[in-house]
C-alpha cells in the first residue's frame, strides 16, 4: 500500500519537475488519476490539492477516480493516457 502512494505521489511530482524546463506547460487541464474510489482519504487529499493547483496554475485540475484491481485499473488507464499524448 505504501509502495503504491509513492508511485502516484511521484506520478503526480514528475510534470512538476518538468514545468521549469517547459515555459506552456500547463497548456490544457491536469488529471490527478486516483486509484481509490471517491471519499476515501486519498480522494480528499487530491482534491485540496487540485484546488491549490488549480489557483496557482491557472489551469483547471479534474480528480479522477478509478479504483478497483489493486490500483491496476488506475495505473493502466494513466500509461494509456500518457502514450496517447506521445510524451514517452
Amino acid at each position: 500500500m505504501k509502495k503504491l502512494l509513492m508511485c502516484v505521489f511521484v506520478g503526480l511530482m514528475a510534470p512538476l519537475a518538468q514545468a521549469q524546463s517547459d515555459a506552456r506547460w500547463p497548456a490544457k487541464a491536469i488529471r490527478i488519476v486516483v486509484p481509490f474510489s471517491a471519499g476515501a482519504l486519498t480522494d480528499v487529499v487530491a482534491r485540496m490539492y487540485s484546488v491549490e493547483l488549480s489557483r496557482r496554475l491557472a489551469v483547471p485540475v479534474i480528480v479522477e477516480n478509478k479504483p478497483g484491481a489493486g490500483g491496476v485499473i488506475a495505473a493502466q488507464g494513466v500509461e494509456r493516457l500518457v502514450y496517447r499524448v506521445g510524451r514517452y
